[in-house]
């Protein structure tokens, strides 16, 4: 019986450049557009074979996404000038993918995650209560989508809202971190995410962004005392008086408003060149096979910056360490953006 040959994703062949080359003409996000600039392999990964790791639970990642879904239920339910007391938001349990196997411990690692998200979420509903009682909400959670020089481009934004009834219109994005400084926050005025999000609303309603709004939520650096033998309803008290204690250190919002011509800058001088990229990689030759340039992309893109970053390895490090033979560890999605499904799952971005 004659053996199949299988696709080898790790030399440049016809499979490798058809992935590419659909996934180019499938929708583009602004994630995908900073994976591809920062490291060309990572997005080959990601969004043309749609690979994911097989890995355990994620707890900084499991924490955001509870706390995104808490505010997304907040600021659609109306209720947001009001307290928890007054009308109690409760944070649910994640969904988790079927084909995700539970380690021993792992569900009350989730629990414990979730009620530390819960916490977090009354008290910055304690801190901006009577500010958000002036807010007028425009759109929550809502996908936007348009084709830019024949690219298809779409991202979801957290919140459009007017932050009172004197201001126009902002681009708000939700934040969870460890840490937020003013330094920090400053250097965002100018990042890609931000200006992508407000000039995707222009381009999509006509309307121009007054500017955007980081609404950052910050998590305890609290950890349980294992050498004192903390039980975990003490664990969750001393988190829930360190937030009373300090509420002004959890929780930083900063607006920053868009100047004359940002947004058309943004377009021309920071858009298009990586839009020009994508297109490159999409042209189909006469065999149907996809550009040359992205082979030597991917080629030049081992051993980057990407491979350890903010105290993490890259998800995709042990593809590029040791080739095919990692596979195992792999799943193929059937779609490519997770972000932008309807019933979000842990693992997203």
């Amino acid at each position: 019986m004659k053996k199949i040959k299988q696709p080898n994703y790790f030399v440049w062949d016809k499979v490798s450049k058809e992935a590419i080359i659909a996934s180019v003409k499938d929708v583009i996000t602004q994630s995908e557009i900073m994976m591809r600039a920062s490291c060309p392999r990572k997005w080959f990964y990601k969004y043309a074979l749609k690979l994911d790791r097989r890995a355990g639970i994620s707890r900084p990642l499991v924490y955001g996404q509870l706390v995104h879904e808490g505010l997304a239920e907040l600021y659609n339910s109306g209720h947001y000038g009001e307290t928890p007391k007054e009308y109690p938001i409760e944070i649910r349990p994640i969904k988790l993918p079927d084909d995700m196997l539970l380690m021993p411990g792992d569900a009350d690692e989730l629990e414990l995650v979730r009620q530390l998200a819960q916490i977090t979420f009354d008290n910055y509903r304690w801190y901006y209560h009577k500010l958000d009682s002036k807010i007028r909400v425009r759109k929550v959670e809502e996908t936007f989508e348009t084709k830019f020089r024949g690219v298809k481009l779409s991202g979801r934004i957290d919140l459009v809202a007017h932050p009172n009834l004197r201001n126009g219109i902002y681009i708000w994005d939700f934040k969870t971190a460890g840490r937020f400084d003013a330094a920090m926050l400053d250097a965002w005025s100018f990042r890609f995410q931000f200006l992508y999000y407000a000039w995707l609303y222009w381009r999509c309603t006509g309307e121009r962004p007054s500017g955007n709004v980081t609404n950052g939520l910050r998590k305890s650096r609290l950890r349980p005392k294992e050498t004192k033998h903390e039980t975990k309803k003490e664990y969750i008290d001393r988190v829930k008086e360190n937030y009373k204690g300090e509420r002004s250190k959890f929780f930083y919002r900063q607006r920053m408003p868009l100047i004359k011509g940002a947004l058309e800058r943004f377009e021309k001088d920071i858009l298009e060149p990586h839009i020009t990229a994508f297109r490159l990689m999409g042209i189909e030759d006469k065999e149907g096979i996809g550009c040359e340039l992205a082979h030597g992309m991917l080629g030049m893109a081992l051993n980057t910056s990407q491979c350890h970053l903010y105290n993490s390895f890259c998800e995709y490090l042990p593809l590029c360490q040791h080739g095919s033979i990692m596979l195992p560890e792999f799943v193929r999605r059937d779609f490519k953006h997770r972000e932008l499904e309807h019933e979000q799952e842990i693992g997203e971005e």
